[in-house]
């Protein structure tokens, strides 16, 4: 081990746990956090995931290409914010989405190394882990509960039926055959059932040709497919406090939300509404696991984006109130 980072890792083991490193610049920071990445913990071979703060997407986005480099993309993981704001009215691209969700699986199965956000990130509240972990799906080819039972599943964790799949989040059914994308693959997969509802094969496509690989999947894992997931748990649960909100709105608004309930259909935006269908929300920091390395890339510019982006929060969400918007807190 490089005698710089002995002394690193014996200052953040005291009891101050604080260790400021200086005369850092470009792709020298990457190499630094990629050396740490190996330092093996107690007992050996253990190693505890680095989560990096960047000040803004441009600037991790920077440091991940140069983790690459370095350290190889095994492990490393990106969690980004969404494209939109709280209270904007659209919901965040799915390709966002979908990174997001790998990640937090990726934590929640001890697979990263090295986890690369914004403080737009560590501050945004979400699903719950229990929630997430519920609604990922694992099929293999000895799934017995047949077509209509995945496609129940499916619904439950998000996913949105359409006549042809053409992205993230989306699956067909029909006939024998249902075609699903999930969120943590880069292509949609097809899956066959019998008459006995056998699920006879999982195997990958192409969207344009519509044409099957031959390889075939003996399992596939199934990430939940929204962060608003409409399932009876949820909407129960939405129907329950949505009550409470009738001075927050006009009558039209709650009229028109109490009908996308009960026809279990989403909306652009809806994802403002999180703390309606969840009991608590949690952040990056409830997937963590019990020991990890925090490091802050330039704490000062951390600091003031974290304060902006609060302001900027805070602006949308007074603008939607004035628009009788049904508007719940930030903090809620």
């Amino acid at each position: 081990m490089p005698a710089i980072l002995q002394k690193i890792l014996e200052k953040i083991k005291t009891d101050s746990a604080v260790c400021e490193l200086q005369g850092l610049s470009g792709s020298s920071k990457a190499l630094v956090v990629s050396m740490l990445s190996q330092i093996p913990e107690q007992p050996a071979e253990k190693t505890i995931p680095l989560v990096v703060v960047c000040e803004s997407f441009d600037v991790a986005e920077v440091l991940l290409n140069d983790l690459y480099y370095f350290f190889g993309k095994e492990g490393v993981h990106f969690f980004p914010f969404w494209d939109v704001l709280p209270f904007d009215n659209f919901s965040p691209h799915k390709g966002l989405v979908a990174q997001r969700f790998q990640t937090l699986d990726a934590l929640l199965n001890s697979e990263v190394r090295v986890l690369i956000t914004t403080p737009n990130g560590m501050m945004q509240r979400f699903l719950p882990r229990a929630a997430f972990q519920k609604n990922t799906l694992s099929l293999s080819t000895d799934f017995v509960g047949g077509k209509q039972e995945l496609r129940q599943k499916l619904l439950n964790s998000g996913y949105i039926q359409v006549d042809v799949v053409e992205d993230q989040g989306e699956f067909s059914a029909h006939g024998d055959i249902m075609d699903v994308f999930p969120l943590n693959q880069e292509k949609p997969m097809r899956m066959e059932f019998s008459e006995n509802s056998d699920l006879l094969y999982i195997k990958p496509f192409e969207i344009q040709t519509q044409r099957t690989a031959e390889a075939e999947f003996t399992s596939l894992k199934i990430l939940p497919g929204s962060e608003i997931l409409f399932n009876q748990e949820t909407i129960y649960f939405a129907r329950q406090t949505l009550p409470s909100y009738r001075k927050e709105c006009t009558p039209e608004v709650l009229r028109r939300l109490k009908e996308s309930l009960q026809k279990c259909e989403s909306f652009p935006g809806i994802e403002s509404l999180s703390p309606l269908f969840y009991p608590k929300l949690e952040t990056l920091f409830d997937y963590f696991p019990a020991e990890y390395l925090l490091v802050v890339n330039e704490e000062n510019h951390i600091t003031e984006r974290a304060e902006h982006f609060y302001q900027e929060v805070f602006m949308e969400y007074e603008l939607s109130k004035q628009q009788n918007k049904l508007t719940l807190s930030p903090e809620s």
